[in-house]
Parts: structure tokens; sequence; C-alpha cells
């Protein structure tokens, strides 16, 4: 395998130093001719543009006044020619053709400045003076072209054979790379004999074995042989692998059918835990639907009652029952609308209804609604005045009961004669903070997680004689998130409460003035 190598890689080095050599002079012997070719061919179309011209005024074609302010430029572009030829391809040309052509493009400025006075002086039929005078200046003329002419005749004869000399040793690359072809495809033939012996006796055999093991043993198939184990070479390796893929594969098997029955555990459990959970959803929205409706009938009648619309009510204990009854219904009515939105929410049903309003205005009503619903507690809730309040386009409704729920949970965990405190913020980056504090007894982080958790309420004495179920915070929570913002809760026990709602940037309108709108 090694003598293979060696052989391939020296004909693979011949091959390509003979290609690259021969692809290189291809290349360059086109392009030397292509851009010698347009060199000088540019150079003679000049020199014959000047001549037809010079010519043609002589024997009367063309006007000499109207081809006088041409000569200029032509001379110019006769002497870049030049240039350009004589930098390029100066080798190709023999000294003394050279140099004439060279003394010719120096005084070719001069002349065509007289040739160009002469034209100019010359009327459109010339008189035998100026006739003369063209023919002489015709003569002098046919010098410098016939020095230029010669130039570029000898230099595109000596491209043409230097042309020729390439492709000659190219011809003769070319007969090299033949030979060496030959050379290559024999030993190729040789070193292929040697190589397919080895590959066939020595490594295929034994590996198509392997192979055939392995493709069993990859369908399913454990109970398969490995052979040569016992070989202590390349192809023993390899059948060692084998035996550690197989192993491998065993293992596999087993972990597989362990997941396999581990899934369908856990499939049947989740499936089983999503039913109950619409179960559940179903139950508590069939529920509000239908206690909203006798709740309804219950509040209308004892309004109509404490009202006395019909008369009076008799005796007068029954106007304290009829109040109780018109109490416990509005607080009943609470609860279930809490059951019945929360239960939209968890569905994905709930969907906001967005306009702009002024959070100053909802939060000073709310403030009003939980100082009337709980007259009775001495604790007092006040708008801080270093707030910033602006303006907020979002669910109006939802937002008032975020606020108003926020609010209710902090009077009933404040003790009496406590204080909580209202606070907007207008974030650097743009966003809407709004807090409510209070100096409550507070909660540890496991009560914080129990918070959110619907139907689960913090223990305490203070909370005893409060009506709930829990689900003010889930509630708010998920409110908030519908917006795009979130609840920040931070809580230290015996100390109080901070709940915070948040509101992305992009749902704050503009900022209300903090000072001159409180009077």
């Amino acid at each position: 395998m090694a003598v293979f190598l060696v052989v391939l890689v020296a004909q693979y080095a011949a091959l390509s130093y003979a290609l690259q050599r021969d692809h290189a002079l291809m290349r360059d012997i086109v392009e030397e001719n292509e851009s010698s070719r347009r060199t000088i061919d540019a150079l003679s179309d000049e020199i014959a543009a000047l001549s037809y011209r010079i010519i043609g005024v002589s024997g009367g074609i063309y006007a000499a006044q109207s081809i006088a302010y041409k000569l200029p430029e032509r001379g110019k572009r006769i002497i870049a020619g030049w240039t350009q030829v004589h930098q390029r391809l100066s080798d190709f040309s023999d000294e003394e053709t050279k140099q004439q052509a060279a003394e010719a493009v120096a005084r070719l400025p001069a002349f065509l400045e007289e040739t160009r006075q002469l034209f100019e002086k010359t009327g459109p039929v010339p008189t035998p003076d100026e006739l003369l005078l063209l023919e002489r200046n015709h003569d002098e003329w046919l010098d410098y072209r016939t020095a230029l002419i010669r130039f570029t005749e000898v230099v595109r004869e000596r491209v043409a054979e230097n042309s020729a000399k390439n492709f000659v040793e190219l011809q003769e690359i070319q007969s090299k790379l033949s030979v060496w072809s030959a050379t290559a495809f024999a030993s190729g033939l040789v070193a292929l004999g040697v190589t397919w012996y080895l590959l066939v006796f020595l490594i295929a055999r034994p590996v198509t074995g392997l192979v055939a093991s392995m493709r069993r043993i990859a369908t399913g198939d454990t109970s398969t042989d490995v052979p040569n184990l016992g070989r202590a070479n390349e192809v023993g390796d390899m059948a060692r692998a084998v035996q550690v893929f197989k192993e491998k594969s065993i293992e596999n098997q087993r972990l597989q059918a362990e997941e396999s029955r581990r899934s369908g555990e856990l499939a049947a459990a989740r499936d089983e835990a999503q039913a109950a959970n619409r179960a559940k959803s179903e139950f508590l929205a069939n529920m509000s639907h239908e206690l909203r409706t006798p709740l309804n009938a219950i509040l209308g009648f004892s309004e109509m009652m404490k009202r006395e619309i019909l008369g009076p009510v008799s005796p007068p204990k029954y106007r304290d029952y009829v109040d109780d009854i018109h109490h416990m219904g509005s607080h009943l009515l609470s609860l279930v609308n809490d059951i019945l939105e929360m239960s939209k929410v968890e569905a994905g049903e709930s969907q906001l209804q967005e306009s702009e309003f002024s959070v100053r205005e909802t939060v000073e009503e709310s403030i009003r609604t939980v100082t009337a619903a709980y007259r009775d507690r001495s604790s007092s809730v006040v708008l801080d005045r270093q707030s910033t309040l602006p303006r907020l386009f979002a669910d109006r409704r939802m937002f008032t009961q975020m606020v108003l729920n926020l609010m209710s949970n902090a009077v009933k965990y404040t003790p009496e004669s406590g204080r909580i405190r209202v606070n907007g913020v207008l974030a650097e980056n743009g966003t809407f903070r709004l807090s409510v504090s209070d100096t409550g007894i507070g909660m540890s982080d496991q009560e914080i997680n129990e918070a959110f958790e619907p139907f689960r309420r913090v223990d305490h004495a203070l909370t005893s004689n409060f009506e709930g179920i829990g689900l003010g915070l889930p509630l708010t929570k998920a409110m908030i998130e519908m917006h795009g913002g979130k609840l920040e809760v931070a809580s230290v026990s015996n100390r109080g409460t901070t709940a915070t709602l948040v509101f992305p940037a992009e749902r704050v309108r503009r900022p209300a003035e903090q000072r001159r709108e409180r009077a």
C-alpha cells in the first residue's frame, strides 16, 4: 500500500507540473499575442488615420482647414501609442529601426504644428503655390511615416517569431506529457493489481464479514457473533469496535424499552392532567354562568327592597337582613366573576379591549372604591404626591381590576392604623411601574409562591374576617402578562409588602403633569 501511494504521489506531481507548465505557456502565448497585436494595431491605425488625412489634403479629397484643428490630437495619440509600444515591446525591434522611429516621434509635434498652420492658410481650392507647399509637406510626412511603419512591422514580425518559439516549446512539453501519461498509466495498472490483491484477500473479505455482522446488529439481531476478534491488525481493531457496538446496542435496546414504558406512563398522566384541567375549567365556567343569573335576581330584588320601591319593609329588622342579603350577594357575584375571568384566562379565551386612558383618574377612582368598601378599617390608602402617572394604551377594565386587587390585599393584610401607599414611576427605559406598598404582616418567599397559586390564601388572623378565595394575585399576574408586562412582589415578614405592576414602554402614551395636576 505504501509503494502504491508513493507511485501515485510521484505520478501526480509529474503530471501536475507538466499540466501547469503547459497551461502557463498556452496562457502566456495567447495573452502576449493578443496584447501585442492590440498595442501594435492601435499605433498602426493612428498612423494610417493621420496619413490618410495628409495625403487626402494633398490629393484634394479633404479641405485643409477642416483637418487642421484635428492634427494636434492625432499627434498626441500617435505619441501615446508609440510610448506604449516602446515600453512593452522595444525588445522585439533592432536598435537602428528603434532609433529612427524615436527620432521621428521626437520631431513629430513640430511637424504637425507646421502642418496645422499650413492647412489653416490653405483655401478650399488650393492655389498652385499652396499645392506646392502641400506636396513638400506630404513628402516630409512620408519620412516620418516610413520610420514609424517600419518600426511597427519589425515589432509585429518579431512578436510572431517569439510566439512561434513558444508554441514549439509547448509541443515539446505536450510530447513529454504524453510519455509521462503512458508511464503513469502502466504504473497505475501495476499498482492497481497489487492493491486489488491486498484489498480483496487481506482486507475486503474480513471487512465484508464485519459489515454483515454490524448490519445484523443494527437491525436488532444482537445474538450474532462478531468474527476476527483475535486478529492483531487493523481488521482485529475493527472487529473489537463492532463488538463494542454490539454491547452498546444491547444496552440501548434495554434503555429504549424502559424509555418507551416511561413515555407511555407520562403520556397517560399528561392526558389525564389535561382532561382534569379541562373538566375543571369547564365546571368553573358553567358554574359561574349558572350562578350569575340567580345572583343578579337576588341583587335586583334586594336592591328594590332596600329602596322600598313596592312599599315599606316591616318589621324594621328585615331592613338589616335585606342589607346583609345585598352585601353577601354582591360579594358572591364578585367571586363568581373572578372565577369566570380566571377560567377564561386559563382557556385562552380572554381578550384585551384596549383604549387610551388616564392612569391618574383610574387610580383615584380605585382608591375611592377601596376606601368605601373598607370604611370600617382605619388603614388609609393614599396616592404618593411624587408619582408620575402617564396615559396608558391598555384594557381599562383589567387595569382597574388589577389595581383593586392589589389595594384590597394591602388593606386585608395591614393592621389597624396602617398605611397603604400607591406610587407611579416612569423608568429610564420607558416602562411604567405602578406600586402598591403596605406596612402589613408581609410574607416569606414560600408564602409569596403560595399566593401566586389559584385558590391559595396566606393564613393569618388579620384575614380571617375577610372573604376571598385566593384569586387576587394569580388573576392580576395573568392580566398583566396579557399586556406584555409582569407583576413583581417584594415582601419582608412583619414589615410589609410591595406589589408592582410593570407595563412595557410601548403601552405608555405620554406622562401626565406631576404636581400642577394635583391641587
